[in-house]
């Protein structure tokens, strides 16, 4: 999705059947707000869908990991503290 005031299409969801879904949720209120009401539509249809946040994570800079772009520069050290739980959230790949 484009961005957190977009809904998916109601014509759309049967594309999604039986499928694994995965929201990476962005994280701000709009995000949140967002990817609940993406995965509250998405259940009528698909099998299974995962919700992931970025609690935890932060970039080389100090800053929290917001977004899947800020995952691309995560502090080298979480790489090793937090290899679980990053192998979870790349699971789908």
């Amino acid at each position: 999705m484009a961005g957190a005031q977009m809904s998916i299409p109601e014509s759309a969801l049967p594309r999604f059947r039986n499928k694994k879904i995965q929201i990476f949720v962005h994280a701000d209120e709009a995000g949140i707000i967002a990817a609940t009401r993406w995965r509250d539509q998405l259940r009528q249809v698909a099998a299974v869908v995962h919700t992931y946040t970025f609690n935890g994570l932060y970039q080389n800079d100090g800053r929290p990991v917001g977004d899947l772009n800020d995952l691309l520069r995560l502090d080298p050290s979480y790489q090793v503290s937090h290899q679980k739980e990053l192998a979870q959230l790349l699971d789908f790949a």
